[in-house]
C-alpha cells in the first residue's frame, strides 16, 4: 500500500512536458501541472503557430483561453497559480530523500551528506555549513533541525516557508482575489496596485474553506479521478489486446516459417529424388554403349 502511494506520488510530481521533477510548478484551469519553463516553451510555441488567443492542455486537451488579448508568454504564466499541494509534496520528498546531500555544496558543485534542514530556506545542510548558517547574520535566526527530526514529526514539514517565485526572500503571505493568486508584499506593490482587494493569505483560505468552491473542487477532483481511471482501464485492456495480437502474430510467422521450411524439405527430397533417377538411367545408357562398343 506505502509503495502504491509513494508510487503516485512520484507519477503527480513528475511534469508531462519534461518528464523531470516539477520545477516551479503551475497548473491549467483543468488542473494539470507542469514545470513553469515547460508551460512557458509551449505556450510560446503555440503562439508562433498563430495560436493566440487559446492553447490546448498538453495532457487532456482542454482548451485554455488567454488571460488578455495579444498576451505574451510571460504574461500567460505570471496568471497562472502555483501549485502548493506539488510544492509540498517536493519539499516533503527532499527532505525524506534517501540520498541526503548538502544543497549548498551542491550548488558549489560539491558532495557532502546533509543532516541538518533549515525550516526558513527548505535547504538540506551538512554540518559544516550548518555552522556558516548560524554565523551569518541574515541567517542565523533562521530554525534548523536534524533532518530525521523532520522526517519523523509532520508538524516540522507544514512549517516549510512558501516563498515567493518572483522575490525569492519574501514569503507568500497575500492573496489577490482579482487574480486569484497568492503574493508577497513586494508583489502587491509592483503588480497588485490597481487590484481592488488583496487580503491575507490565511483570511482568504478562510474565506475558500466555508465557500462552495471547496465542494466544487472535489467533485472536480472525483470527476477527474473516474476519468483517469476509466483511462488506465481503457489503456489496460489495449495493452492487454495489444499482447493477444502480439502472440497470434508471433505463432502465425512461426507457423508460416514452419510449413515454408516443410515444403523446401519436401521440394528438395523431391528434385534429389528426380536427379537420382536420371543418374541412374543415364548410367543404364551408359553401361550399355560402353557393352556395344566393347563388342567392336
Amino acid at each position: 500500500m506505502a509503495s502504491s502511494i509513494k508510487s503516485h506520488i512520484v507519477d503527480i510530481t513528475t511534469c508531462a512536458i519534461c518528464l523531470e521533477k516539477l520545477n516551479t510548478p503551475k497548473y491549467l484551469p483543468c488542473l494539470h501541472t507542469f514545470c513553469e519553463s515547460c508551460l512557458h516553451t509551449f505556450i510560446s510555441s503555440r503562439i508562433e503557430k498563430g495560436q493566440k488567443q487559446s492553447i490546448e492542455c498538453p495532457v487532456c486537451r482542454t482548451s485554455v483561453p488567454a488571460p488578455i488579448e495579444n498576451c505574451s508568454p510571460e504574461e500567460w504564466i505570471k496568471g497562472l497559480p502555483l501549485n502548493f499541494l506539488i510544492v509540498g509534496l517536493l519539499e516533503k520528498e527532499k527532505v525524506q530523500n534517501p540520498q541526503k546531500q548538502c544543497m549548498v555544496c551542491q550548488r558549489m558543485e560539491l558532495k557532502s551528506d546533509a543532516s541538518f534542514v533549515c525550516i526558513e530556506c527548505s535547504d538540506l545542510l551538512c554540518s559544516s555549513c550548518v555552522k556558516h548558517h548560524r554565523a551569518s547574520k541574515l541567517l542565523c535566526d533562521h530554525e534548523i533541525r536534524p533532518v530525521e527530526v523532520v522526517v519523523s514529526d509532520l508538524k516540522f514539514l507544514k512549517t516549510f516557508k512558501n516563498k515567493c517565485t518572483e522575490h525569492k526572500s519574501k514569503e507568500l503571505e497575500l492573496f489577490c482575489i482579482d487574480h486569484e493568486t497568492p503574493c508577497c508584499s513586494m508583489c502587491v506593490s509592483i503588480f497588485h496596485r490597481k487590484c481592488e482587494k488583496v487580503m491575507a493569505i490565511e483570511d482568504a483560505a478562510t474565506k475558500f474553506l466555508i465557500s462552495n468552491k471547496v465542494d466544487d473542487l472535489r467533485n472536480e477532483l472525483k470527476n477527474v479521478d473516474c476519468d483517469v481511471k476509466d483511462i488506465i482501464s481503457n489503456l489496460d485492456m489495449q495493452a492487454g489486446k495489444l499482447q493477444t495480437l502480439f502472440k497470434d502474430k508471433q505463432k502465425e510467422l512461426e507457423d508460416s516459417f514452419n510449413n515454408l521450411v516443410t515444403l523446401i524439405c519436401n521440394l528438395k527430397d523431391k528434385r534429389k529424388s528426380e536427379l537420382l533417377k536420371h543418374y541412374n538411367e543415364a548410367k543404364t545408357k551408359y553401361g550399355f554403349f560402353e557393352i556395344g562398343l566393347r563388342k567392336y
